[in-house]
């Protein structure tokens, strides 16, 4: 139960294709189009997007008029797809060689040790109403025993780490600090 309106979740039935193209060849044909509503309704190029280190541009804003400022030093290389366009699929959902799966600080499940996952009714305090339908219950494996501050500190400082799962930020590893007889890197 949600307390708020914009906490719900609206559950929309798919689109019949074949009614909304009828629908639009009846009541918007690309006659009734002007030619610049045509133009921006036609299929166009396709743009990959990666980063690159030895790339420097400056890319100019889009929109300078309301204060977008220009991407100064954007390390951004950016590729046309010509074989995209050749048919009316202009996209194509597929990862383009290289990806690495999970993409590090994506939060993911797959990077946590699940043992066993189960659905069951647990009644999880939701808003302070128990949960109405089975809620999905994550067993992890028991971690192994944590190396000694000498072996932890030799792997750990100078290098990189993700943290705050779910939602991962990138840090180095500067030192290592107790805290309540944990040790913990700083970063």
């Amino acid at each position: 139960m949600h307390r708020n309106p914009w906490e719900g979740v609206n559950i929309l039935p798919f689109i019949d294709s074949k009614l909304l193209i009828q629908a639009i060849e009846n009541h918007c044909p690309d006659s009734a189009l002007t030619a610049e509503e045509r133009h921006r309704n036609r299929v166009g190029k396709v743009y990959c997007y990666t980063y690159d280190a030895a790339v420097n541009d400056t890319v100019p804003s889009c929109n300078q008029d309301i204060g977008l400022p220009n991407i100064v030093k954007c390390n951004s290389r950016v590729d046309v797809l010509e074989n995209h366009s050749v048919s009316n699929i202009s996209f194509k959902p597929e990862l383009i060689p290289g990806t690495k799966i999970p993409y590090p600080g994506f939060p993911s499940l797959n990077v946590l040790p699940i043992e066993n996952m189960e659905l069951r009714p647990v009644g999880l305090n939701c808003f302070g109403f128990p949960s109405k339908y089975p809620n999905m219950v994550l067993t992890m494996h028991t971690l192994p025993q944590m190396p000694g501050a000498v072996q932890l500190a030799e792997n750990l400082i100078g290098r990189t780490i993700f943290v705050n799962w779910p939602m991962m930020h990138e840090a180095k590893v500067s030192s290592l600090g107790y805290y309540l007889d944990a040790l913990i890197p700083v970063i």
